[in-house]
């Protein structure tokens, strides 16, 4: 697992302050994709999802959605 990250990525994940750098409304899901062994990752594979917290919804303000519709 995590063979050619680089240290320094892995501190950035795993030493970082999910709960308290965040707004409170945004959601975390945690994905790994697992090899396990040395065959095509088509041939032998697996997804890993964790919710670890939900977002929550929120309405966007129309005068922003028109801003940005604008902009297509």
């Amino acid at each position: 697992m995590f063979r050619n990250t680089p240290t320094k990525w892995l501190d950035e994940l795993y030493g970082f302050d999910w709960d308290s750098q965040l707004d409170s409304d945004i959601g975390i899901i945690y994905t790994h994709v697992n090899q396990f062994t040395s065959n095509h990752i088509y041939q032998t594979k697996g997804l890993g999802l964790r919710i670890e917290r939900e977002a929550v919804t929120k309405k966007q303000d129309e005068g922003l959605t028109e801003k940005i519709q604008s902009l297509t």
